[in-house]
């Protein structure tokens, strides 16, 4: 699927980009339905891999004026990878099994960004969501669940992107997000990640 995503919204782009910038500068309120690929970095990236992951989210926008929104977007990124079967040491001996790790993560935050002034279909912004992540760490020896545990962090979200005006109230998004939290545990110090963000959006005017 991702490999149809560009040229889609190159066609996309194309089309709209001969609609007027009027309809983005009279945005009262936005929502949105947002897939997310990306990759981990830091101890993530360590624990799974490097591999990619997928996720979505959806989010609501209030316009304070032209330039300012206010929000809230609630998400949810899923990791997982799969080791062959080695051994792994354990306080009680070693383990001879194929390990499986799993990580998901549910960002519930509230959002604020800046708009500079629309250009042809495009509105450029800027910001950050702040929030809570509600992680979810698994890891298991072939079917036995060996460790376990869901706990919450605070965590922060820059974003930057464009909105993009198609017609009648639709529109797309395409934005970049890097993601921070405060989370701990066994191999984690800390909770990275970055995230390329495609979304479809409807918007209502003033």
């Amino acid at each position: 699927m991702r490999k149809y995503i560009l040229p889609i919204l190159i066609t996309i782009v194309l089309i709209s980009a001969q609609s007027t910038s009027k309809a983005q500068d009279n945005i009262k309120s936005l929502f949105s339905y947002n897939y997310g690929i990306g990759f981990a970095t830091g101890d993530l990236k360590s624990y799974i891999d490097k591999k990619l992951f997928d996720g979505f989210s959806i989010e609501g926008r209030y316009f304070i004026n032209k330039n300012i929104s206010v929000g809230l977007n609630l998400g949810y990124n899923d990791f997982r990878k799969y080791f062959d079967r080695q051994d792994y040491p354990t306080t009680g001996g070693n383990i001879s099994a194929v390990q499986t790790r799993y990580f998901n993560t549910v960002p519930v935050l509230a959002t604020g960004f800046y708009y500079l002034n629309s250009v042809s279909a495009f509105k450029p912004y800027a910001g950050i969501g702040i929030g809570a992540f509600v992680s979810n760490y698994q890891k298991y020896f072939s079917t036995l669940e060996f460790n376990k545990q869901t706990k919450t962090s605070f965590g922060l979200r820059p974003e930057i992107g464009t909105l993009i005006n198609l017609k009648n109230g639709l529109g797309l998004i395409v934005s970049a997000r890097y993601s921070y939290a405060a989370y701990s545990y066994e191999e984690f110090s800390s909770l990275n990640y970055f995230e390329l963000n495609f979304g479809l959006s409807f918007s209502i005017e003033r």
